[in-house]
This record gives C-alpha cells, structure tokens and sequence, in this order.
C-alpha cells in the first residue's frame, strides 16, 4: 500500500472534531507513530501509523482497557474511544 497524504489528512479531519484537545500518550518503538486527542463530546480518538515495510504489534491503552492490534505495513489506522 502506498503512503498517500490525502488519506492520512483525512483520519485527522474526519475524526478529530473542532475543539479537541491532544492527550499524552506512550510510544516504545520508532518504528510505529501514535497521537491522541479527545473530542468536545468526550470521545478520544488514537491515530497510529505503522511506517515499516513489515507488520507490527501495537497496544492501545485506555485506563484498564486493552486492545491489541496487528499493524500492517505502511498502513495508519484510527480508533474511537467512546
């Protein structure tokens, strides 16, 4: 899959609403990007970006609440926490 810059502008513009404020978030690898906002209306949204040529795992953390994911290459991938 090609990186594709209107794509990735995209996942922010749909998901991220006007008003929302960025959050801390913990990353433990170059390989994989990550960032993190929370919506007017509560909802927080993570953006992850795998930027390698092979899948990744990746772990998104919220409070007591764990996902795992299998990232794949060169893929950005987005997440709605309600």
């Amino acid at each position: 899959m090609e990186r594709n810059t209107l794509s990735y502008i995209n996942h922010f513009s749909h998901y991220i609403k006007p008003g929302a404020k960025r959050v801390a978030f913990s990353r433990y690898s170059d390989d994989v990007d990550v960032t993190s906002f929370e919506n007017p209306n509560g909802d927080i949204v993570v953006v992850v970006l795998n930027k390698t040529n092979e899948s990744r795992p990746a772990g998104i953390r919220v409070n007591d609440t764990v996902a795992q994911l299998d990232m794949p290459p060169m893929l950005i991938m987005t997440g709605v926490i309600n």
